[in-house]
């Protein structure tokens, strides 16, 4: 779509892929009812709207979107070392047909939902697109649903969830470029998402949440949680 010409898969050797937008919309216009022809389509149009300055760093030189692209064990051989000693996982997909916050959202949880009234699980209904959860008197976003690890503390499991310091690896507008944003375990955002939910504040769980050096001291003093 939009070049009239086949544009086939390549090896991509390059460190930084930029991919293309990828939320609810971006994504079912990707796949195309099947077809699997509309990654070209959304990229350009993406890069269209924000790359107008050539001297952008976000913006790709030449002008040819990189959805299309790949990586082998040169690129990336972590992953292939990890593919290597346990599986590839090239059948493994995730839960929300949607962007990281969602699917962040189902993963601690098992749902996304659009909440009218914070602190009211009953008030919530399911979507894949924001807003997510609620808007509480602070302004502060609120997730008043449950989340798995409810079920944890309430069985006396321990657990953790670790975050890493420094840049969010996304937008958080679902967009495919941005300004840099920092993160850390302190930080609710789309790969922190605990933080917000009622369950993990009221439960005083909130300290579970922890930076990524105290994943590798508790490897080593052999004291990880039942679940991280």
């Amino acid at each position: 779509m939009t070049t009239g010409t086949c544009v086939e898969s390549y090896h991509d050797t390059a460190n930084l892929a930029y991919g293309g937008p990828h939320a609810t919309s971006d994504a079912l216009a990707d796949v195309a009812s099947g077809l699997m022809n509309g990654l070209q389509q959304q990229a350009r149009r993406a890069m269209s709207r924000v790359c107008g300055n050539p001297n952008n760093p976000h913006c790709i030189k030449d002008g040819t979107p990189d959805v299309m692209g790949y990586h082998d064990r040169s690129e990336i051989p972590n992953y292939w070392a990890y593919a290597d000693h346990y599986v590839l996982q090239d059948h493994m997909f995730e839960s929300e047909n949607s962007w990281s916050l969602p699917a962040h959202l189902a993963l601690v949880s098992g749902w996304s939902a659009q909440c009218s009234i914070p602190r009211n699980p009953l008030s919530c209904d399911s979507t894949l697109t924001a807003p997510f959860g609620a808007t509480n008197s602070s302004g502060n976003t609120d997730y008043p649903w449950t989340d798995l690890t409810y079920v944890l503390h309430r069985h006396h499991v321990s657990w953790r969830y670790y975050v890493g310091k420094g840049e969010q690896p996304d937008c958080s507008a679902a967009g495919m470029f941005c300004a840099p944003k920092m993160q850390s375990a302190a930080t609710p955002n789309i790969w922190n998402p605990l933080a917000r939910f009622d369950t993990v504040r009221a439960n005083g769980q909130l300290d579970n949440i922890q930076t990524v050096p105290k994943l590798i001291s508790a490897a080593q003093k052999g004291r990880l949680p039942n679940a991280a």
